[in-house]
């Protein structure tokens, strides 16, 4: 079908323009930023001044709407139908760790169902873990988290099928920098995270290639003024990358708003990191029950946060009203992650397929 999409702010390499879309069976033909009147060849949808923009790419989401990858590939499956009705994509499903033999067998069973999905499109795997700092677990347990083992990463990768788009790693640990070679070989993206590093080992890190952040702030060692650890290293060096989890809870909008101020927008990539149970008020996450309280899970048995309730719709509302604008807040919602995982979902190109989200004046999400 070929359609105009006129009245429209378009929402596009980083800018906002009153415009029309016009889509010729879902292939972006053009931008028209002059009146476009009627069409006899095409449809004309009046979209009143709505947003049109690509849709979110979220690189960290454990599940959602009760589905994830701690459970099934079916799960997985229904996850991508679900964050498709709200906004997203495409995904990179991110996997805790767990005892090798449970981890190569999950990672067979949910390569297996790349290119089936009906929704959100499954990008690749996300490994966050098993080589991170038992000093900084996060909720990780213990006896999951390993030291570097090379031959294990490749096992992983094997039973991947190669999927697997991102690993975090806690860069202090011995032998990171054979990793590091190992990443680079197979073009998987080594993130940073779970780790109680020195702002040394964060530069020597960079030096080897690793140049993303796993959740800025968040189970890695502190900004102090004689020591400027991984959060710290993370701000300081312009070329790395950060995820930022921005629901409000995680890190105060104040510390976010320092966030902006610091680093480059194009540096800033919006996640999830949201747990199984998200949209729900209690449910299982990692085989462990969490609880919804005050906008976060916790685990039930000991208080401890456990995880994210966001989705990415939520997120970018909450960009804007932590004080970004709203074209750098689709940045890092849309075309930041997508250039990082090369998904197209998340970008406007003219002569290819497109994918969009419309949204009203509040930037809540809309169906025309």
């Amino acid at each position: 079908m070929k359609i105009i999409y006129k009245n429209a702010k378009i929402v596009f390499n980083g800018k906002i323009k009153q415009g029309s879309a016009v889509v010729d069976n879902d292939i972006l033909q053009d931008f028209v930023f002059n009146e476009i009147k009627k069409n006899k060849d095409f449809k004309v949808i009046d979209l009143k001044g709505k947003y049109f923009a690509p849709k979110f790419i979220d690189t960290h989401i454990h599940g959602a709407f009760g589905f994830g990858a701690d459970g099934t590939k079916e799960d997985l499956l229904k996850l991508s139908k679900e964050l498709y009705k709200v906004g997203v994509g495409a995904f990179c499903p991110t996997l805790y760790p767990s005892a090798p033999s449970e981890m190569l067998k999950k990672l067979k069973d949910f390569s297996s169902i790349i290119g089936k999905e009906k929704g959100a499109r499954i990008i690749g795997f996300h490994l966050e873990g098993p080589f991170l700092s038992p000093k900084k677990p996060g909720v990780m347990k213990p006896s999951d988290i390993k030291e570097i083992d090379i031959s294990l990463i490749e096992k992983l990768y094997k039973a991947a099928n190669g999927k697997i788009v991102s690993l975090t790693a806690a860069p202090e640990l011995k032998n990171f920098s054979k990793l590091a070679a190992w990443a680079r070989k197979n073009k998987v993206i080594l993130q940073l995270g779970h780790t109680n590093a020195t702002y040394e080992d964060m530069q020597k890190a960079f030096s080897f290639g690793a140049k993303h952040i796993t959740h800025l702030f968040l189970a890695m060692s502190p900004l102090h003024h004689r020591e400027l650890g991984a959060a710290g290293a993370a701000l300081i060096n312009k070329d790395f990358s950060v995820e930022l989890l921005a629901d409000g809870c995680h890190i105060k909008p104040e510390v976010l708003r320092l966030v902006f101020a610091l680093k480059d927008i194009k540096k800033i990539i919006l996640i999830t990191d949201s747990l199984t149970p998200c949209s729900k008020k209690s449910g299982l996450a990692n085989g462990e029950e969490v609880l919804l309280k005050n906008g976060v899970f916790v685990r039930k048995q000991d208080g401890v946060i456990a995880g994210s309730a966001l989705t990415m719709a939520q997120g970018l509302k909450n960009l804007i009203r932590f004080g970004l604008k709203p074209e750098d807040a689709f940045l890092c919602a849309c075309e930041n992650p997508a250039k990082l995982v090369s998904a197209p979902e998340g970008v406007f190109k003219k002569g290819k397929k497109i994918s969009f989200n419309i949204f009203d004046k509040n930037f809540d999400l809309v169906k025309i």
